[in-house]
This record gives structure tokens, C-alpha cells and sequence, in this order.
């Protein structure tokens, strides 16, 4: 027995243990410590016995406390730890429950089993430790239990039972074991069984109908269930062109790109394993929507000419064809063909090639590029060094934006025109010109192609350039 003599006293005194952990595995050390709170004598007991001092040690912290240090401990340390403090006045002490165990331990059990469906499978988990070791079997987080069923059943010696196995039986079952009456201390692992089964095959809509055309894909699922699992092979009608086809990894989707009228037809999946085979077909219906070919694009035509596009589509059924205006309205008296005669400033724009049929419709656009109308509306307003141009309606394009003005000026009629082009998102003004001068100004719009005609002229004269006081 070690005595402790502590050489403080406090009032009101209390005795505790202090430990990381009540459960300690064979071989661990543990630390207990006890704090008496006033003088006292302390001594260490295990289950009411002094502590066998040659496999462990006691140690004198500080006047008011003790440590019991468990060395090496085995599954005899198991029991009550007291620590007795003497004090001047009365005894008192505090015990504390000291639990050892040997670890868990899943031995060479396994973690994988495979079985054929409808057989009735055993599947073991044997497990050491000490002292006693408890069981229990989960599936999902939920606790296996004998349901009165049958198909799952724990047996005593703890192995699980699954009577006539079936494909929702594919999956993760949880073996946990744990110390009797120590639910703190468990293990789990992890066993997969895998049921092998032969394939079915289902295809989720038997027939489906679609337009064809460049932006229609059809996606054909094949869903396919079996163990191991099954190939699958695709079987397209025979007018298809199937190397354009797109497959997952797997061959469980098959994707029709840019679905053509030959695409029409039927489509076979047919799974296979070791355990046989099964298939499942899908009819595809293709209406065409139409296709709209133009003789021309773009065109740039100078006004008072004329201008010819045909427009020709196909389609199933035959498309019925039509020209928009840019306005967006039909252009009366034309099918095939748009005629547009002594082109015009307003002629400028996009025209659509609409194609119609039951399937849908279709347009193309066509663009037509003139000359840019000449300004009328505007003013010119002079400074003493510029003069600033300022339009009051904004000009027909002829079909294409604007992208400059092109500015001219001059101060008698018989001399040569000076001039200069500004972007047309830039204010249109002209610069460094004389004060108190009279100039002659007119301008030019100017898009993609085509100058415009140049406006009126516009007579002004600069202002005069103000003398400092």
C-alpha cells in the first residue's frame, strides 16, 4: 500500500476520479486520477483490495491528489476502483468501473458473396473478443430481425439466413458486433452479397413520333437489369445509316442524331449473360419537317435594280412555301421565288423563306443590302471652331447598319470639298475650322456596302471667337 499525506486542508472537501475512458483494450495503459479537495491520506483499492503495486503504479501528484497508473492491463484489471482519502475529521472516497476487453476482432470472415436467385444462403460473420461478444445484423440502417416471413433470419450461432434470395436482396448487409453490455465498444463490416439473375429488359414507350431534322435527336432507353451484368446489343431497322449512332458506355441509351425519315422504323435490345437472354423492340415514326434551301443569302444590289432568290424545300409531306417581308408580313403574289423590281432605299432588309407542312415549319433568311437613304431631316449648328451636325430622324439602313458618315465642307462653291468619315457612334462634328467663316456642309451615310446619296448642303458661318477682357 502507497500512503499519500497531504499537507494542505480546504473546507467542504470532495473526492473524484478522473479518466480519459472507463473501457480499456488488453494492453492499453490507462491513467486514473483522484483529487481528495483537502488533506487527506489517500490510498487506491480495486474491488477491496489494496492495488497490486508490482504491475501498477501510484503516484503522488500534489498535496490533494493521486494517479493510479494501469499498466498493461488484461482482462483481471476488469473491476471497481476506490480511492480512499483519510481526512483530519472524517473518511470519505469515490469509486469508479474500470472495463477491459479484448479487441474485436472479424477474423478471416468474408466480405463478399455471390448466389443465384431463389436459393436459400447462409451468410456467416464470426467474430472474437472478450469478454462475451453480442451480434446484430442491419440492412440499411435498419436492424434484420425475424419478421415472421422467413426470407431473413438471424440463426443462434448469428449467421443470417436469407430464404429463396432475391434481386432486392443485391446490396450491403452491416455485421455489428460489440462487447456484451458494452454498446460502446462495436465494429462493423461491411458484407456485399450479389444475387445473379437473368435478364429482363424493358423499353419504356413502345412507339414514338417525331419530325425529322438537323436540331431532333431521339434518345432510346433500353433498361436492362440482371447479374452479371448483361451485354447489350443493338439491332437498327436496315434503312438506317447506324454508324452515325451515339451509344453510352454501357449500350443502355441510344442516341439518334439528326433524326432523317430513313431513320424510320424498328429498334431491338437484346441483353445477355451467363443465365440467358432477353430483348425488347422500339418503333420509330419520322415525319420530315422541311428543309429550305436558297439560291442566295446575302446580296448587295445598287438601287434601281432588280433582284431575283429562289427558294426551294423539301420535306414529308411536300412543304407549301411562302416570303416574309422584314416587316414579318407575306409577300402576296410570290411562292417560290421573291422578285423585288427598281430597288429602293426601303427594299434594304432580311426576307424569310418560310416551308410549312404538318411536321412544321421552317425558315431561312435571306439578306438584301442597298444604299442607305440620304439625310433630310437634320441641322448644322456652327461653333467658333466646329460645327456639329445633329439628325432629327433616324435614316433607313438599306439592310445593313450604319457604320459611318462621311461629312464634307467648303467655304466658296467653286472650291474642292474637304471631308472626313466618323463612326456613327461618335457625335458628328467637324473641327478646326476658321471663326467667324462661312462654310458649306453636307453629309453621306454609309453601311456594310453602299455610300448613300450626300444631303442638302447647309450653309453656315462660324461663330466668332470671343477676346479675353
Amino acid at each position: 500500500m502507497i500512503i499519500i499525506k497531504c499537507s494542505f486542508l480546504f473546507a467542504d472537501a470532495k473526492v473524484n476520479i478522473i479518466t480519459s475512458d472507463v473501457d480499456i483494450k488488453v494492453g492499453n495503459e490507462q491513467l486514473l486520477l483522484c483529487k481528495a479537495g483537502k488533506e487527506a491520506d489517500i490510498n487506491w483499492q480495486k474491488d477491496g483490495e489494496d492495488i497490486e503495486e508490482d504491475r501498477h503504479v501510484v503516484e503522488k501528484v500534489d498535496e490533494t491528489s493521486s494517479k493510479l497508473i494501469l499498466k498493461n492491463v488484461d482482462l483481471t484489471d476488469s473491476g471497481t476502483y476506490t480511492c480512499h482519502c483519510d481526512y483530519e475529521t472524517h473518511v470519505d472516497d469515490s469509486s469508479i468501473k474500470i472495463y477491459v476487453y479484448e479487441d474485436l476482432n472479424f477474423g478471416e470472415t468474408k466480405t463478399y458473396h455471390e448466389f443465384l436467385v431463389n436459393q436459400t444462403v447462409h451468410v456467416p460473420c464470426v467474430v472474437t473478443g472478450k469478454p462475451d461478444v453480442e451480434i446484430n445484423w442491419y440492412r440499411d440502417g435498419h436492424l434484420v430481425s425475424n419478421d415472421g416471413s422467413g426470407h431473413l433470419t438471424v440463426l443462434p450461432n448469428r449467421n443470417l439466413q436469407i430464404t429463396n434470395i432475391r434481386k432486392s436482396d443485391h446490396g450491403t448487409f452491416t455485421c455489428v458486433a460489440n462487447i456484451k453490455d458494452r454498446s460502446a465498444i462495436k465494429k462493423e463490416l461491411d458484407i456485399s452479397v450479389v444475387v445473379n439473375v437473368p435478364p429482363t429488359v424493358m423499353i419504356r414507350s413502345e412507339q414514338t413520333n417525331v419530325h425529322a431534322g438537323p436540331d431532333i435527336n431521339v434518345t432510346i432507353i433500353c433498361l436492362v437489369s440482371g447479374n452479371p451484368k448483361p451485354t447489350i446489343i443493338w439491332t437498327p431497322p436496315s434503312t438506317s445509316d447506324s454508324s452515325r449512332y451515339i451509344y453510352n458506355s454501357d449500350k443502355s441509351e441510344l442516341i439518334i442524331p439528326a433524326v432523317a425519315r430513313s431513320d424510320f422504323g424498328e429498334y431491338v435490345c437484346t441483353a445477355s449473360n451467363k443465365l440467358g437472354e432477353d430483348s425488347a423492340a422500339f418503333i420509330l415514326d419520322v415525319s420530315e419537317r422541311p428543309s429550305v434551301i436558297l439560291s442566295q443569302e446575302e446580296m448587295a444590289v445598287q438601287l434601281g435594280k432588280s433582284v431575283s432568290v429562289s427558294c426551294n424545300a423539301t420535306g414529308h409531306p411536300s412543304p407549301t412555301i411562302e416570303w416574309l417581308n422584314h416587316e414579318g408580313k407575306k409577300i402576296e403574289g410570290s411562292d417560290s421565288e421573291l422578285n423585288i423590281k427598281n430597288l429602293k432605299t426601303t427594299d434594304g432588309g432580311v426576307y424569310s423563306c418560310k416551308a410549312n407542312n404538318k411536321a412544321g415549319s421552317t425558315t431561312k433568311d435571306f439578306k438584301l443590302i442597298t444604299s442607305p437613304a440620304v439625310p433630310v431631316y437634320f441641322t448644322v449648328s456652327p461653333g467658333p471652331t466646329s460645327a456639329y451636325i445633329d439628325l432629327h430622324a433616324p435614316l433607313v439602313d438599306g439592310g445593313s447598319p450604319i457604320s459611318k458618315f462621311v461629312i464634307q465642307w467648303r467655304k466658296q462653291p467653286q472650291d474642292e470639298w474637304s471631308q472626313i468619315a466618323i463612326p456613327s457612334s461618335d457625335p458628328l462634328v467637324v473641327t478646326s475650322l476658321a471663326p467667324y467663316t462661312e462654310y458649306y456642309v453636307r453629309f453621306a451615310a454609309k453601311n456594310k456596302h453602299f455610300i448613300g446619296g450626300l444631303s442638302a448642303e447647309k450653309k453656315i458661318r462660324t461663330q466668332a471667337r470671343r477676346k479675353c477682357p
